[in-house]
């Protein structure tokens, strides 16, 4: 990706496809940077000022509660929990209470295992 500020054009970063074929040399100039020292205070000053901070935005962490809940928002688990409305609503309370217990088994797996991929 190219950037232009005044007529100055420098390449805000080049592919890995593109910098692996070439030599270091070539990179670094592309770069407009030193090998050694990186780039110079005034080049970073303008790359700064066209490009914004070198920083990630991060966001807001949702609470674990919401995220717990956000489990049930599955259609499969949603057939479930209107299956065990429907036991209830025949009188086979064991059934009910076998698949509002299994559903909730599911989601706090799904949960865990979510959470846990998040962490690492």
């Amino acid at each position: 990706r190219v950037r232009r500020k005044k007529s100055q054009m420098w390449k805000s970063h080049i592919p890995s496809s593109e910098a692996s074929l070439s030599s270091i040399n070539d990179v670094v100039g592309a770069l407009k940077a030193s090998a050694h020292d990186g780039l110079g205070i005034d080049e970073a000053k303008k790359r700064l000022l066209v490009a914004g901070p070198n920083e990630f935005k991060i966001s807001k962490e949702e609470p674990l509660w919401r995220k717990y809940l956000g489990q049930f928002k599955d259609p499969m688990i949603f057939l479930l929990f209107v299956s065990a409305i429907v036991s209830i609503a025949m009188g086979q309370y064991d059934d009910a209470i076998s698949i509002s217990l299994a559903v909730v088994i599911v989601v706090t797996v799904a949960f865990v295992q979510e959470y846990r991929s998040e962490r690492s």
